[in-house]
């Protein structure tokens, strides 16, 4: 009887492991990629010093990693460095990018002292994010 027990014991183990494990063999598991909030985080855009009223909203997790952006009407016109940009990227390491509809990443953003994020990569225009929420 005890091994019957110790086999439906290490049968629940395996079972519980393999479901938290995504179709990739992700550890994070399909069910815990994502989080449930749907918060949005609200940053004051300024570009070489100048905010003018451009206000960036990342809110619906797309998945694990990702998110849509919102921009206000300050960050929309054509020649403004952030026009294209339509998802927000998460890394691990807390660096965030901002990428156009297909993926292709745009801009990169460090954490900051004094600022939520400050661009590095491309190293021109210098861009700063600043959390409203």
């Amino acid at each position: 009887m005890r091994m019957m027990h110790l086999a439906v014991g290490v049968a629940l183990i395996l079972a519980t492991a393999a479901g938290l494990r995504g179709v990739d063999g992700n550890a994070r598991g399909q069910a815990l990629a994502a989080p449930v909030s749907d918060e949005r985080d609200v940053y004051q855009l300024t570009v070489n010093g100048n905010g003018a009223g451009c206000l960036l909203s990342a809110g619906r997790w797309i998945d694990g990693a990702s998110r849509a952006i919102d921009l206000s009407g300050g960050c929309a016109p054509g020649d403004h460095p952030l026009a294209a940009a339509r998802i927000w990227i998460e890394h691990p390491h807390g660096d965030v990018a901002l990428a156009d509809e297909t993926g292709r990443v745009l801009f990169e953003f460090g954490a900051s002292d004094g600022a939520a994020f400050e661009s590095f990569r491309p190293l021109e225009p210098l861009m700063t994010l600043t959390a409203l929420r």
